[in-house]
C-alpha cells in the first residue's frame, strides 16, 4: 500500500492495522493518535451528505460494488448515484471501473480507495463521537 497523508498533520504513513484474521483495515495510524474504535475522528464535509455516507458504508462493507447494486439498494436514480459517485472520485475516496459484461454491456464499478476508508473510518468515529453520552 502507498503513503496515506492523515489528517491536518501532513504526515504520511503506510502502516495499516488489522483485524484478528487479517482481513479489513481497521484503521490506519496517524501520529499515535487513534480513539477507541480505532480511527482517527475526524469530520469530512464530502462523506456527510446522506447519500455519499451510505454509498461509503456500503462499499467499506462489500469493497467492489456494481453501480446497478448500488442504486437499488439506495433507491436512488441513475443521476444522482452518478453525481455523488463523480464527488466521491473527484476527492480520491472512489474509485470507478468500467468493463464490458459476456453480453457487451458496459457495467461501472464503485471500490473505495484506501483514501476514502481512511476519511470514512474518520467520519464514523467523529459521528461517535459527539453521538455518544
Amino acid at each position: 500500500m502507498g503513503a496515506v497523508a492523515c489528517g491536518d498533520s501532513g504526515r504520511k504513513h503506510d502502516g495499516v492495522l488489522r483485524d484478528a484474521d487479517g482481513a479489513s483495515p481497521l484503521a490506519r495510524r496517524c501520529g499515535g493518535e487513534l480513539t477507541v474504535s480505532g480511527a482517527v475522528s475526524r469530520f469530512d464535509e464530502t462523506i456527510h451528505g446522506v447519500v455519499r455516507l451510505r454509498i461509503c458504508g456500503m462499499l467499506a462493507r462489500l469493497g467492489a460494488t456494481d453501480f446497478s447494486v448500488i442504486r437499488d439498494a439506495l433507491e436512488v436514480s441513475d443521476p444522482t448515484l452518478s453525481k455523488h459517485l463523480k464527488q466521491l472520485e473527484q476527492v480520491g475516496y472512489v474509485r470507478l471501473h468500467k468493463g464490458l459484461t459476456l453480453g457487451g454491456r458496459t457495467k461501472t464499478w464503485a471500490e473505495m480507495t484506501d483514501a476514502g476508508q481512511v476519511a470514512f473510518e474518520g467520519h464514523v468515529a467523529f459521528l461517535r463521537e459527539v453521538t455518544s453520552d
